[in-house]
């Protein structure tokens, strides 16, 4: 009797390690499944912040923009408007008419 209480206990202990390994394995996987998530992500938002700063104007872009333009407080004044290609009798293609 004495050995089948040992048995018992043994089985009911090895259950429980089971289990838990099984459920630290688990718990691994998902780690490791969040981790790549939130690697994808962070490697998304590195690639947007770089197209972020290649494509942010810097203060010279920004002024000649606005003089270009005719905004703010540098309007083009003086300076001679770039014909067209109409004007040019530059005339070719069947996109000639519109410009």
């Amino acid at each position: 009797m004495n050995q089948h209480f040992h048995n018992e206990k043994y089985n009911a202990m090895q259950y429980l390690y089971n289990a838990m390994t099984d459920t630290v394995k688990r718990h691994k996987d998902i780690v490791k499944t969040q981790s790549a998530a939130i690697q994808s992500i962070n490697n998304q938002i590195q690639r947007h912040s770089e197209t972020e700063d290649m494509h942010a104007p810097t203060n010279t872009t920004a002024v000649l923009c606005s003089v270009v333009a005719g905004s703010g407080n540098r309007k083009a004044s003086g300076v001679q408007r770039l014909k067209t290609n109409k004007e040019n009798g530059m005339q070719s293609g069947m996109w000639a008419d519109l410009f």
